[in-house]
């Protein structure tokens, strides 16, 4: 498969383990042309999430490598509904309950090299969130989507935004 002047990359992940981005330009072309089914521009993946969604994370025993996984699965296609404004549901299996039943996570992204984990809830804890509070979302992922670097940096600095390791940094 070509990717006409893109970095042939695929991301992969294994349960429990870190996502690593893997340069296919590297490798055989037979390897390439046999697992390569999507080519995109090689940027830095970071994630992020808020103060409130950390607590919440640890509250309900969600992990860093679950996040990476949706991530990784975002990147690719996968993705729940895309609620408008930067706003995506993405879900995450709970604990013997599968994605259905489980966790709704909502992300603020540009699809691409930004992800941000502003919102969680459990499916048994109500169905869906109102039109304020999406509202309300949207302008939060506007504003982190338009953080530059030093924005970030103080984000990350004042405790507002933790980002999480990823396997390209």
């Amino acid at each position: 498969m070509g990717c006409h002047g893109q970095t042939q990359s695929i991301l992969v992940a294994y349960e429990n383990s870190p996502v690593k981005s893997i340069n296919l330009d590297e490798h055989s072309p037979d390897l390439v042309s046999k697992y390569v089914t999507q080519c995109y521009d090689h940027k830095m993946i970071r994630i992020f999430r808020t103060k409130s969604f950390s607590r919440w994370m640890r509250k309900n025993n969600l992990s860093d490598n679950e996040l990476r996984q949706a991530v990784t699965e975002m990147a690719t296609g996968l993705i729940d509904a895309d609620l408008g404004g930067g706003v995506f549901k993405k879900r995450l299996a709970s604990q013997g309950q599968g994605k259905r039943g489980g966790t709704r996570t909502l992300v603020a992204t540009n699809l691409g090299d930004r992800w941000f984990f502003m919102f969680a809830f459990a499916k048994n804890e109500r169905t869906n969130i109102s039109k304020v509070e999406l509202r309300a979302l949207q302008e939060l992922a506007s504003d982190f989507l338009a953080f530059d670097q030093k924005d970030l940096q103080l984000a990350m600095q004042s405790g507002a935004l933790k980002e999480i390791a990823y396997g390209n940094h």
